[in-house]
């Protein structure tokens, strides 16, 4: 139910269904629900499959550090990347789907407040192409 609600929300306030899809990955590689591509070898060292450009710099992983490459798969900047997509979209619907899932929804008054607390989470987005500047007040 939480996720139909912020799906909703997140629609009317810009946010794509690559997006959606990037957040709900993310939420659960932080949950250890889902798992990056890689394989274990022999060692117990982690190596990455899905590359992508933000892993060019990340130090590989090796017996000193066998799950170096795991923990940057489950981070949000390697998520979005993969999916294409803005971090800080990914960043703000992982937030909503964190804040959502303690929140109870038996009653019309707490599913009320969830939607309260999503449009502060999930701030407007301006279509893709479109960068909203704020002006630097002059001094």
């Amino acid at each position: 139910m939480p996720e139909t609600i912020i799906a909703t929300i997140a629609v009317e306030r810009g946010y794509s269904a690559a997006d959606l899809s990037a957040a709900l990955e993310a939420h659960r590689r932080r949950q250890r629900i889902s798992h990056p591509a890689g394989k274990f070898d022999k060692a117990g060292v982690f190596h990455l499959e899905e590359l992508c450009a933000c892993c060019a710099g990340l130090q590989r992983s090796s017996a000193k550090r066998p799950h170096s490459e795991m923990l940057h798969a489950r981070s949000l900047i390697h998520v979005a990347h993969l999916y294409d997509v803005p971090v800080l979209h990914v960043r703000r619907l992982v937030k909503a789907f964190e804040r959502a899932r303690d929140f109870p929804l038996p009653s019309q008054h707490a599913q009320g407040q969830l939607k309260v607390l999503l449009n502060n989470i999930l701030q407007p987005v301006p279509p893709r192409g479109v960068e909203y500047r704020k002006e630097r007040p002059q001094a």
